[in-house]
């Protein structure tokens, strides 16, 4: 855990308080961006020492998003992706799919001859990625804690990306899942302040939504631990309205620290793993009005 940190007068806070602004102003503390425009407007991006949440229903594209936002803050700022569902060689698929635009099957299934294979990769790697990948195993609290410690020792700090959240294992044997959930969420925002780096961690929704009439998911929704809304700056949801096209994927941003909530449109690519921006009318399926985006 996060080590007690000495006292400070509000004098001494104020001042690096200014200290900061101008560090904004001037270029030198930098806001990661996600790179699609619809949800740039919108969402302020990453910024420490913030713990930005990213949830939805399985299907929903929360890992794909997570991973093209990870690969496009890698040119410019160290990215530590944590995967506790995916290898590094299932990650690798999604990247070079990503970063050659080539279909991800190709790598995954192994349908593409090594010549093929090494001219996407050497496109990938055209632009240098900062991103570090731990092996997937079943991850503590405390091999979490130890992992972003090294990773800011080791490279100055940068974004923080957990896939998932509700797989993250208590220390010790006996918690409920809500208690766990709870600590895993307290420790993430524990360490944003004091490594002052941005963090997204990714969660899954209830089961409750597919319940519902309407799909959209609320904060509400949240799985096993209502602590992730309050330790959360910003809470970002994926969502495929039944009216729409499949590639059509909303983001709602439920909460955003400082600044108004809002709605962002995105297309999926699913060939290449990757979003781009939606704006205008959402084309309807058969049987719905259509509606304009804004």
């Amino acid at each position: 855990m996060p080590q007690a940190q000495q006292m400070r007068s509000v004098h001494e806070i104020l001042r690096e308080s200014s200290k900061e602004h101008a560090e904004y102003l001037d270029g030198t503390v930098v806001t990661a961006q996600t790179g699609i425009q619809s949800l740039d407007t919108r969402f302020k991006g990453f910024a420490p020492p913030e713990l930005t949440v990213l949830a939805g229903r399985p299907g929903t594209g929360k890992t794909a998003l997570a991973l093209h936002i990870a690969s496009q803050i890698a040119v410019n700022l160290p990215v530590l992706f944590i995967s506790l569902e995916m290898s590094g060689s299932q990650i690798s698929h999604r990247i070079i799919a990503n970063r050659s635009q080539q279909s991800m099957r190709l790598f995954s299934h192994h349908e593409i001859d090594q010549a093929g294979y090494e001219q996407a990769v050497e496109q990938s790697l055209a632009t240098p990625l900062k991103m570090y990948i731990p092996p997937s195993f079943r991850w503590t609290i405390s091999q979490m804690e130890s992992a972003v410690a090294d990773f800011h020792s080791e490279t100055g700090g940068g974004l923080v990306v957990l896939d998932y959240l509700q797989l993250i294992l208590p220390d010790s044997r006996g918690q409920k899942k809500y208690e766990t959930v709870s600590e895993v969420s307290r420790s993430l925002k524990s360490m944003a302040l004091q490594w002052s780096c941005p963090i997204l961690a990714l969660s899954q929704l209830s089961r409750e939504i597919e319940k519902r009439e309407n799909k959209e998911p609320l904060v509400s929704d949240l799985r096993e631990s209502g602590s992730i809304e309050q330790d959360a700056d910003n809470i970002l949801m994926l969502w495929r309205p039944e009216y729409a096209p499949e590639t059509y994927v909303e983001c709602s941003i439920k909460k955003q620290r400082q600044h108004k909530s809002g709605t962002a449109g995105m297309t999926f690519i699913g060939h290449t793993q990757t979003f781009e921006s939606f704006e205008g009318a959402i084309p309807r399926k058969q049987g719905f009005d259509n509606e304009q985006f804004t």
